[in-house]
């Protein structure tokens, strides 16, 4: 059977774990994992952990007709979308095509499932379906809220005093509370406490909780105190070594609390975790259509999550959530999580099902996707060149499909092979996905107190190319341990994720060479100027990036940037801190990401001239004959 999971943490801790309880009776290796890139599958595999990708790829691919998928398909006799309360877009498109599938049983599992809707539904694509309640061995949970431990001060608890601006100090005060309260009483030299899972919106708000508690504790110990904390941290994306890290013990005297996001909400099993804290909050991102921009808001979660959390402190022994919100608070929380579908850019999903023979507008989803993220999904597509005027995918649209990236970064791979510039635009395309919302292969602590160790991965060519500077210089270090990473933390930087994102673009280019019919890129009439203009290697990112070309404003006591794609200057796009452009003042920039926050910035930039826009997309762009060193959309 093939059991899918939301994240990549999660097929891998539950397979191991799995086949760790299973071999003593049977054989190592009959539980394996499946993740992107990466596989412990053998032939003796009976139950496969997968990321919802890899089901979702192998799907698409037999709905295609590739007999080795198909074979694969019919290798399984159940597959188990496991957490699908989380209402993911893959979970929603595997359960659509799954129902394709003669013959394909499904388990589809979750503690907080909308049981009636789900069951209609795939009644509705022509199964039949039967809801099963497993009574599973729990242990109780006491919940204790926020005016349990302060009940003094009951006129302080209203709604404003739980905003989101004040979750982090909140969260380190019951910390500390449970700490010192904890502390004397039940550590010794040979006994450690359970553990405490601290459940926060963000991996910022991780890193600042953190700092806070070591300084405080720096304090305690010249107080005389004898305990220590280890403090890990649990999100998407997190290295394989510190994932292990949750799992394994503390020693004695030691107190273990991980900080986490909502990835460890389901599917992880922390043993000795016997309290919960949860803030009552997660991040969420949201794609606008009319504007493009993303937004990373901070939302309540809803109560199917709090129970979730709530779950992770009775898995193996009775436990404790302390819900750092009232009981008001949370009776009116939303009872479910909002889709995915709903809220997300479905650029990459409308692909997939196009070169599987599927109109996205057209296929029966648990939730209709909102028609004007629809018709943006077409438009991007159609600005790479993926797919036709009548929506039919093209050569490119296909060999992007392949391609396990989003469809920019898959374009950008594409035009970089036929370019015969792989290998440098690879490794920015890796570093650009691992790092994820991060932004900087820098260290929080370089970042936040920048200084004259990391001025060496400084300049003015832009974050593209700063980062294979990273990347390549770490490559060429001697493949000495010690030397690396004394190398690394000269430098500030995040060594694992250097790591990541060069193992990532040896996959990448292994990828690319397996597409023998890249198509090839027309003789483009900038290449003239691109000696005193940029570097070839940043034309993939420009040409895969229009829509993310900024132009200066012309006023303002600030630089601000705005869309080349806006006909007049309505937008204010500051600059991140984080980007090594960010005391610039080039007329124009590409940037991978505008992302609203607490202002709108633009996120991994680099400099590009008037003359090679215009020769890139002659199509699109005219340069202003009065001003030859502008250029605009033509509309």
């Amino acid at each position: 059977m093939m059991i899918t999971q939301p994240r990549r943490v999660s097929a891998i801790s539950l397979a191991q774990y799995v086949d760790r309880c299973m071999s003593p009776h049977y054989y190592h290796g009959i539980a394996a994992y499946s993740v992107r890139f990466e596989s412990t599958v053998t032939s003796h595999t009976q139950i496969t952990y997968a990321t919802e990708g890899i089901l979702l790829r192998m799907l698409i691919d037999a709905m295609k007709g590739d007999e080795e998928a198909i074979n694969a398909i019919h290798k399984y006799t159940v597959f188990m979308i496991d957490e699908v309360h989380e209402k993911t877009l893959n979970s929603y498109i595997i359960l659509f095509l799954l129902c394709m599938f003669k013959g394909a049983k499904i388990l589809i599992c979750s503690a907080t499932a909308e049981t009636e809707t789900l069951k209609r539904y795939v009644q509705q694509l022509g199964k039949s379906a039967a809801a099963l309640h497993v009574h599973g061995k729990t242990f109780p949970v006491k919940e204790v809220y926020y005016e349990d431990l302060y009940p003094s001060a009951p006129a302080e608890l209203n709604s404003s005093f739980f905003g989101p601006e004040s979750i982090l100090e909140r969260c380190v005060l019951v910390v500390q509370y449970l700490i010192d309260r904890h502390a004397h009483a039940s550590l010794d030299s040979t006994t450690a406490t359970g553990s405490y899972l601290i459940f926060l919106p963000g991996k910022q708000e991780i890193r600042t909780a953190i700092s806070l508690l070591n300084m405080t504790e720096r304090n305690k110990q010249r107080d005389g105190s004898t305990y220590k904390l280890l403090l890990l941290k649990c999100y998407s994306g997190l290295p394989d070594d510190s994932i292990q890290l949750l799992f394994d013990a503390p020693p004695p005297g030691t107190i273990k609390i991980i900080f986490a996001t909502n990835a460890a909400e389901t599917s992880i099993t922390i043993p000795d975790v016997t309290i919960v804290v949860d803030s009552g909050y997660c991040k969420q991102m949201m794609f606008d259509t009319e504007t493009g921009y993303y937004r990373l808001i901070t939302k309540r979660i809803s109560k199917d999550q709090a129970v979730q959390r709530k779950g992770r402190a009775g898995r193996v022994q009775k436990g404790t959530v302390y819900r750092v919100y009232t009981r008001t608070i949370y009776a009116s929380l939303e009872a479910h999580i909002k889709p995915e579908i709903l809220r997300c850019d479905l650029s990459s999903s409308t692909l997939v099902l196009l070169t599987a023979g599927f109109r996205i507008e057209d296929s029966l989803f648990l939730d209709r996707p909102p028609v004007a993220a629809m018709e943006a999904a077409y438009r991007y597509l159609y600005s790479l060149g993926a797919i036709s005027n009548s929506m039919s995918p093209t050569s490119t649209g296909i060999h992007l499909s392949r391609i396990p990236e989003d469809p920019r970064l898959g374009s950008v791979l594409l035009e970089a092979a036929s370019r015969g510039i792989l290998t440098p635009c690879a490794k920015i395309a890796a570093a650009l996905s691992v790092l994820q919302n991060e932004h900087s292969l820098l260290s929080t602590a370089a970042t936040e107190s920048p200084g004259q160790q990391e001025i060496t991965f400084r300049g003015s060519q832009g974050d593209h190319l700063l980062l294979l500077k990273i990347l390549n210089a770490y490559a060429e270090l001697k493949e000495d341990r010690t030397i690396r990473e004394e190398w690394a933390k000269r430098h500030r930087l995040r060594e694992q994720k250097v790591i990541e994102a060069l193992q990532l673009a040896d996959k990448y280019i292994g990828l690319l060479t397996t597409l023998t019919e890249v198509p090839n890129a027309p003789k483009s009439s900038c290449d003239w100027v691109l000696t005193n203009a940029t570097s070839e290697i940043l034309l993939p990112f420009i040409k895969a990036g229009l829509y993310n070309v900024l132009r200066r404003n012309s006023s303002g006591p600030n630089v601000t940037y705005s869309r080349l794609s806006k006909e007049d200057n309505s937008e204010d796009i500051l600059i991140h801190p984080s980007s090594c452009l960010k005391n610039s003042t080039n007329r124009f920039i590409i940037c991978e990401t505008i992302l609203s926050t607490t202002a709108l910035y633009a996120y991994i930039c680099s400099p590009v001239s008037a003359k090679v826009l215009t020769a890139l997309f002659p199509h699109m762009l005219e340069v202003h004959q009065s001003h030859p060193r502008k250029c605009s959309i033509k509309y």
